[in-house]
């Protein structure tokens, strides 16, 4: 080490500061740009290359099952990358929809924000997988983030639920997700269990139940739609970007799959009504497609280097 010098100035790079030094050589960015990838990628955890391949591993045994009948060199590689990417977008647009919560705005304090984060994430795996809990009833329509609160009560508010999608087009899916009988059912048919639950402690579930910190869904709870960032979300925009649209006697004749493509016109009004809401929050993503592969094709490289033994 030259005279001088100290041990900081030969620091590995962060894997946020690595993230954006790939980024950087692959394209330019304007300065506003820059500051905003630079605030999000910093807050990526040191680990993430390991939480990266742990997630391809977790995802194998999914992707093994429906890949039978598959030629193997159709999928490897491309598979993974596949996976990597959605995993990486997810990341980045959980970070950054989160830096727009009023919570983790206004209270930085450490443990305050780890209890919000560890509700959140129990929350969140009820929703998604009951059956691990031992608890069963009808999964509905699931949030990737959800945003809460402690009120004055102590009460474990929902203020709000993230949708993070990199497509330009809004498919009938998204439109299921936020309508009232999407996220915002699900989620009340859960807290309602999760309140009502008297052996907590047995199921994994030490945080809820009777005579515990209480869930609520706000009344007026606000959807977060992360969208593809060369994305128009000008109202015509938005219009241009719902799917397929038919007449409402088409959609009658249609079967069920097919019904699930296309939108009815009195499907596509409703849709415009809530993208175009108050309670609906559009925030495009910081980070183009392009970017997202340069950095799935990095983490590929890093997980190679890491982990002689993985095989695509």
């Amino acid at each position: 080490m030259p005279e001088g010098s100290s041990p900081e100035m030969y620091q590995t790079p962060s894997i946020g500061e690595q993230f954006f030094y790939e980024i950087k050589a692959k394209q330019g960015l304007d300065n506003m740009r820059m500051r905003e990838q630079v605030h999000i990628l910093k807050e990526l955890p040191k680990n993430f290359i390991e939480q990266a391949y742990g997630h391809l591993l977790s995802e194998k045994t999914i992707r093994d099952k429906y890949s039978e009948g598959i030629p193997s060199d159709k999928l490897n590689e491309s598979s993974d990358f596949t996976m990597l990417t959605g995993f990486i977008n997810e990341c980045l647009a959980t970070i950054q929809v989160k830096n727009t919560f009023p919570e983790f705005k206004t209270d930085k304090r450490k443990e305050h924000i780890e209890a919000i984060e560890n509700y959140e994430n129990k929350i969140l795996q009820v929703t998604n997988n009951p059956d691990r809990f031992g608890l069963e009833w009808h999964k509905g329509r699931n949030p990737d983030v959800a945003c809460l609160r402690i009120d004055d009560e102590d009460n474990v508010v929902i203020d709000g639920v993230v949708e993070i999608t990199t497509s330009r087009q809004l498919n009938k899916r998204k439109f299921q997700q936020l309508a009232d009988s999407g996220f915002e059912a699900t989620l009340h048919s859960v807290a309602r269990k999760l309140n009502d639950l008297e052996d907590g402690d047995s199921r994994g579930l030490p945080e809820f139940g009777k005579n515990k910190k209480k869930v609520v869904v706000s009344k007026k709870l606000i959807k977060y739609l992360i969208v593809h960032h060369d994305m128009d979300i000008s109202p015509e925009g938005l219009e241009n970007s719902i799917g397929k649209t038919v007449s409402n006697e088409e959609l009658a004749h249609l079967d069920t799959r097919e019904r699930n493509k296309v939108f009815s016109e009195n499907e596509k009004q409703k849709f415009l009504s809530i993208l175009n809401s108050e309670n609906t929050v559009i925030i495009k993503s910081s980070f183009t497609n392009e970017e997202i592969h340069t950095l799935a094709d990095y983490v590929i490289k890093q997980i190679k280097t890491k982990y002689p033994s993985y095989k695509p």
